[in-house]
C-alpha cells in the first residue's frame, strides 16, 4: 500500500474521469476493486483508497496475466470493479472477465464492470480520457466512395458514380486524392482459406534490439498478418501468424523467433483461422505449399 496514493496525478486524473460512472455504479452495494496486471495493481488502489475515503463498503485484491492472485473471499456478494492504467491487448482484461463469469454464481458476484485511465480497445466501461485521434477532413461523398470501393475494389469509375451521384470525373478526383493522402489503398486480397489452415498467436518479451531485429525480418515473412509493440503486460511483441499445418508454426518459431538470443519469454497460441480477417493483402506473398501441406495437422 502506496502512502498518499490520492496524490498522484495519474491517480487523479483517473479518479475526475470516471467517479460519477464508479458512483451510480456502485449504489448501495458493496464493491470490491481488482487491479488487472502490473499497473492494476497502482490504480486500482488508488481507486479502492478513493472509495473508502467515500465511506463505501469495499475490498481490493489483483489479478497477474496470468489469472493468478485472486481473493475470491473478497469478492462474495459484491459488484465488482476491475481496474486497470491502459488496455491495450486487452489480454489480462479478458482472463479476469472468463475467470468472473465461471465463479460468479458460486460468488454471488452482482455484476462486473472496467474502470481505466485509457482504453485503446473500446472494451472499458468507463474512460478518463478518451484518445483524440487526428483525422483529414473528409465528407460523405468521401466515405461513401470508401463504402462501394472497400465492398468491391473493381468497380469502375462510372460504376461509382452512378451510385453516388456525382460525375466519373468527380470521383475519379476524390479517389486520386484518397489515394495521394493514403487514406485510401486499393489492393488485392488473398483468401486465406485457400492457402492456410491454422493460425498462431505469438507473444514474447525481449530487449529493444531484439524486438527491433525481429520487427525488420518479420514485416516481409509472407505469414505474418499482424504485428504489433505493446506496452503494459509480460510481452514486446504480439504477433499473428496464418500456416499451413502446425508443422510450419513450429518452424517459424524455430526459424525467426528462438534463435534470438534476446528473447526472454514466448506465448504461443494455435487455433484455425481468424474470423477477421477472412482475407489478407500481403505484396510478398509466396506459399510455398502443396495439397497435402493444406490438408496435414
Amino acid at each position: 500500500m502506496l502512502p498518499n496514493i490520492l496524490k498522484y496525478p495519474s491517480i487523479q486524473k483517473l479518479i475526475k474521469g470516471v467517479r460519477k460512472d464508479i458512483v451510480k455504479y456502485i449504489g448501495k452495494d458493496k464493491v470490491c476493486i481488482i487491479g488487472l496486471g502490473e499497473n492494476g495493481i497502482f490504480y486500482g488502489e488508488g481507486v479502492f483508497q478513493w472509495l473508502k475515503q467515500q465511506k463505501y463498503n469495499v475490498t481490493f485484491t489483483t489479478i497477474d496475466d496470468e489469472g493468478e492472485g485472486l481473493e475470491y473471499k473478497k469478492l462474495k456478494g459484491r459488484k465488482i470493479l476491475m481496474v486497470d492504467s491502459h488496455i491495450i491487448t486487452g489480454r489480462c482484461y479478458q482472463i479476469a472477465s472468463r475467470i468472473l463469469a465461471s465463479k460468479k454464481k458460486k460468488l454471488g458476484i452482482k455484476d462486473v464492470k472496467c474502470a481505466v485511465l485509457h482504453d485503446l480497445r473500446g472494451i472499458a466501461d468507463f474512460v478518463a480520457e478518451r484518445y483524440l485521434v487526428p483525422h483529414p477532413k473528409l465528407d460523405k461523398i468521401d466515405f461513401d466512395i470508401m463504402k462501394v470501393i472497400l465492398r468491391d475494389g473493381r468497380k469502375s469509375f462510372a460504376d461509382i458514380a452512378s451510385k453516388i451521384g456525382l460525375s466519373p470525373v468527380g470521383i475519379r478526383n476524390r479517389v486520386d486524392r484518397l489515394l495521394g493522402q493514403n487514406i485510401l489503398e486499393i489492393k488485392g486480397l488473398i483468401n486465406l482459406e485457400k492457402f492456410y489452415s491454422v493460425s498462431a498467436n505469438i507473444g514474447i518479451r525481449a530487449d529493444s534490439q531484439t524486438c527491433q531485429r525481429i520487427i525488420k525480418k518479420l514485416t516481409i515473412n509472407p505469414l505474418v498478418f499482424t504485428l504489433m509493440k505493446v506496452s503494459g503486460s509480460n510481452k514486446d511483441l504480439i504477433i499473428d501468424i496464418v500456416a499451413p499445418n502446425n508443422r510450419a508454426i513450429e518452424e517459424f518459431l524455430d526459424q525467426e523467433i528462438r534463435p534470438e538470443p534476446g528473447v526472454k519469454f514466448i506465448e504461443v497460441n494455435t487455433g484455425g483461422l481468424p474470423i477477421v480477417p477472412k482475407a489478407i493483402s500481403r505484396e510478398d506473398f509466396k506459399p510455398s505449399i502443396s495439397p497435402k501441406d493444406l490438408t496435414e495437422k
